[in-house]
C-alpha cells in the first residue's frame, strides 16, 4: 500500500491509496502440443476495464466518516497537467476513513504508455501518482490495443465494414500492424525470434480441416508475398523443409494458376539455377537459367546430349550439339567407308541409350551406331540406303 501526503491542501487530508488489479495467466501447450486434449475454452463474457482503488482519508488527524466526491484524472505527464481522462465518483461511503471504488477506465487509455493518476476530493487536489504496470494486465483483454506512432497492436481484434449496416468481419486473435517510414530502420508487423535447435521463430496452426495455418501478400503483384531470409549474402539458401519430426512428410504446392520461378530476379549477373537434390546432397535435375536442363549420367528420362553431324569417309563435321553431362564438347572423325564416322561424347555410354536417325534423307534410309569396342565414350556410325550401301549425309544422335 502506498502512502501519500496531501500537497498544499487547507483540510489537512492525508489519503492512503491502493491500485489493485489481479490477472491470471493461462499457459497452454507450445508447438510441439504434447498435451492432450482436455475439451473446448468458451469465453462467456470478457474481463471488465475496472481498477479497484482503495484508500484512508484523515481530516485533521481524524479518520474520515460519511461521502465524499473523489475525482480521479489520467495524465499523460509526471505533474499531471496533460489530461487524458477522468472519472467522477459522487457520494463514496467512508466509514472510519475507509473507503473502496471501481474506476471504469477506458482500457484504450492502456495502450503502453506511462500514465499518472490525480485525485481530487470534493475538489481539493490530493496528489499525483504514476500508475505502475500491474492495471496494465488491461492491456491483454480481449479487445485492447497498445499503439504508439508507428506500431500498432490488438488483441482480440475484430473489423467490420460494408454499408450501411457492416456485414463483412475479419477477427483476429492478434492483429499487428507498423507505419514507420525511417529510412534507418526496419519495421516488421510480427517478430519471432527462437534459439533452440528444436524449437521455432513463428508457430501457426488452423485446426479446421480445410484451414490454411499461414497466409502471407505482399503490398502489390511484383512484391514477394513470401520471403526467406539468408545468414550471409554468399552462397546462403533460403530453405522451405516439411516437418522434420514426421517421416513421410511432403511439400505440395498448389495453384489456381500458374506456378512460377523466377532466375537471378535481382539481375546480380550470378550463375542461377534451379535444382533439386537427393537425400545425399547429389545434384539430381538441374535448369540452368538459360534454359537449359540437365540430370546426372545415371538417372532417366531427360536428353544427355545431342549432335547434329555430316558423317562421311572424309570432311566429317559437327553442325551443332550439346552435352549437359559435363559440358566438353563432342567431336567427330572420318569413317573408313562412305556413310561412316565416330563420335566422341566424352562420357561413358556403356549404361545409356541411344538413337539415330538420317537427318536429310537423300539416298540414306537409315543410321545405325554402336560403342566402339576400345573407347565406351565413342559411338562408331554408319548412314545406309534401302540396298545397305554405305552413303555420305547429315545425321543426329541422340543419347538418354
Amino acid at each position: 500500500m502506498k502512502h501519500l501526503k496531501a500537497l498544499g491542501i487547507v483540510l489537512g487530508l492525508v489519503v492512503v491509496l491502493t491500485l489493485a488489479v489481479s490477472l491470471t495467466l493461462a499457459q497452454g501447450p507450445g508447438p510441439a502440443e504434447q498435451v492432450s486434449p482436455q475439451g473446448e475454452v468458451s469465453v462467456q463474457g470478457t474481463v471488465s476495464s475496472k481498477i479497484s482503488y482503495q484508500g484512508v482519508l484523515r481530516e485533521n488527524g481524524n479518520p474520515v466518516n460519511g461521502t465524499r466526491t473523489i475525482t480521479f484524472t489520467l495524465y499523460s505527464d509526471d505533474t499531471c497537467a496533460t489530461e487524458v481522462d477522468s472519472i467522477v465518483k459522487s457520494g463514496v461511503p467512508i466509514t472510519n476513513g475507509l473507503f473502496s471504488v471501481e474506476l471504469n477506465v477506458n482500457h484504450d487509455d492502456f495502450n503502453g504508455r506511462s500514465l499518472w493518476l490525480g485525485v481530487e476530493v470534493d475538489g481539493t487536489t490530493v496528489g499525483c501518482q504514476e500508475i505502475l504496470p500491474v492495471p496494465y494486465a488491461l492491456s491483454l483483454k480481449p479487445g485492447a490495443v497498445i499503439s504508439d506512432s508507428d506500431a500498432y497492436v490488438g488483441v482480440n481484434y475484430s473489423y467490420s465494414w460494408g454499408q450501411p449496416l457492416p456485414i463483412y468481419a475479419n477477427v483476429y486473435g492478434l492483429y499487428a500492424e507498423t507505419k514507420g517510414n525511417n529510412i534507418t530502420a526496419w519495421y516488421y508487423g510480427v517478430y519471432g525470434s527462437s534459439e533452440s535447435d528444436h524449437g521455432y521463430g513463428g508457430f501457426f496452426k488452423n485446426s479446421h480441416s480445410s484451414g490454411a495455418g499461414l497466409y502471407a501478400i505482399g503490398g502489390s503483384d511484383s512484391a514477394a508475398d513470401l520471403v526467406l531470409g539468408a545468414n550471409s549474402d554468399t552462397n546462403d539458401n533460403g530453405v522451405i523443409a516439411s516437418d522434420p519430426n514426421r517421416s513421410s512428410s511432403d511439400i505440395v504446392l498448389k495453384s489456381n494458376d500458374n506456378v512460377r520461378i523466377d532466375l537471378d530476379n535481382d539481375q546480380s549477373g550470378e550463375d542461377a539455377d534451379f535444382e533439386i537434390y537427393d537425400k545425399d546432397d547429389n545434384l539430381i535435375f538441374d535448369v540452368d537459367e538459360s534454359g537449359d536442363v540437365s540430370q546426372p549420367l545415371t538417372a532417366d528420362g531427360l536428353v544427355k546430349a545431342a549432335v547434329y553431324a555430316n558423317c562421311r569417309s572424309s570432311g566429317s563435321s559437327v553442325f551443332r550439339s550439346f552435352n549437359r553431362v559435363n559440358g566438353q564438347a563432342i567431336t567427330i572423325a572420318n569413317g573408313t567407308s562412305a556413310g561412316r564416322c565416330s563420335l566422341t561424347f566424352n562420357f561413358d555410354l556403356s549404361s545409356r541409350f541411344w538413337v539415330a536417325m538420317p537427318a536429310y534423307t537423300g539416298a540414306a534410309r537409315t543410321v545405325s551406331c554402336e560403342i566402339d569396342a576400345g573407347n565406351t565414350q565413342k559411338l562408331n556410325c554408319a548412314r545406309f540406303d534401302v540396298n545397305g550401301n554405305g552413303v555420305d549425309g547429315n545425321i543426329m544422335v541422340l543419347v538418354y
